[in-house]
């Protein structure tokens, strides 16, 4: 798991939202 500085200042939900990204963004 990528745990970056922004996974705890970010909410859940846009850390969420921004690994659906970035995975749909590698697919």
């Amino acid at each position: 798991a990528m745990l970056n500085p922004d996974y705890r200042k970010r909410p859940m939900a846009t850390t969420v939202l921004k690994h659906r990204f970035m995975t749909g963004d590698v697919l």
